[in-house]
């Protein structure tokens, strides 16, 4: 009776662990994004909650596009989309519209199918859930679904999909269903309360920077020596605009290990504590333009 009991236990655990629904992300969240086109990868800059919004009398999350390649959770960045969750669907209002959209729908099950007025050439698509997943993320459990497209013209225009709850598409967040011929999106990162939650399995890093390479002090006016560094690292400004601007270093998950507003042409900054690997640094200028370098921390 007791082993049986056991079994019995375990099966409400598991049963608990996948019905468990985990929420959109209302605040201090953002999504690192890049784009292939013709096999060129590029960097997207990244989007993320900026807010709220109300359209047609109902408040949605509005999720803003940054101007840089990182996200500064600047409440003017550009519209994006507006996003609203109810019993763990999510409806989204794009640019231009005013009409909402079931675009996400983590209530489905193997079998089930969501349609889509219209894609991104026109005409209507409808996508099958085909498998379905728990995915552990810190101490939840996420839903994750796979999904294909069932319009067989354009099959091999749709790649299959994988959804995330509370994080959306791997194809990127207003990509649930992507059309594609000569590019594509991905999701590389996503980020809440200033931490990396997930680091998709095809990307090393949250940033193009290092899939394509950066070579060390080229950006100016900010050059930094020695690189590698070991206990510390100095700052060199050729410029006496950037004084007064502020300033942060990253690592490759955009986790900020130092950040502050420069006050000299020349600085330090101590690297002891910084964990052996690739750094990046910026210095934002009053115009808006950004300046970057990375550099290598040896123990």
């Amino acid at each position: 009776m007791k082993k049986y009991l056991f079994v019995f236990s375990l099966l409400v655990v598991f049963q608990s662990k996948a019905q468990n629904s985990y929420p959109f992300p209302d605040t201090n969240a953002y999504w690192n994004m890049f784009s292939s086109n013709m096999g060129n990868l590029v960097v997207e800059n990244p989007i993320g909650v900026i807010g709220d919004t109300t359209i047609n009398n109902t408040q949605y999350i509005k999720i803003g596009q940054s101007t840089d390649t990182l996200f500064e959770f600047q409440s003017n960045y550009p519209f994006y989309c507006a996003v609203r969750e109810e019993d763990s669907k999510y409806y989204f209002v794009f640019p231009n519209e005013t009409s909402e959209v079931l675009y996400y729908d983590f209530n489905m099950e193997v079998g089930d199918t969501i349609q889509y007025p219209q894609s991104t050439i026109g005409q209507p698509i409808a996508l099958k859930v085909v498998g379905k997943d728990s995915l552990l993320i810190g101490s939840n459990y996420r839903k994750k679904l796979y999904l294909t497209n069932l319009d067989t013209i354009s099959t091999g225009f749709w790649p299959n999909q994988v959804w995330i709850e509370g994080i959306g598409s791997l194809y990127g967040l207003r990509h649930a269903h992507s059309y594609v011929v000569c590019s594509s999106n991905a999701t590389s990162c996503f980020h809440q309360n200033d931490s990396l939650v997930y680091l998709n399995p095809d990307f090393q890093a949250c940033y193009r920077w290092t899939l394509v390479g950066l070579e060390e002090n080229q950006i100016q006016p900010l050059k930094a020596f020695p690189n590698p560094a070991n206990e510390q690292i100095s700052f060199e400004l050729l410029s006496d605009e950037l004084l007064q601007s502020p300033f942060e270093i990253t690592d490759m998950q955009g986790k900020k290990y130092f950040s502050s507003t420069v006050n000299s042409s020349n600085f330090s900054i101590s690297t002891s504590q910084f964990p052996t690997g690739v750094y990046f640094y910026k210095i934002l200028h009053s115009s808006g333009k950004v300046y970057r370098g990375k550099f290598i921390k040896e123990n």
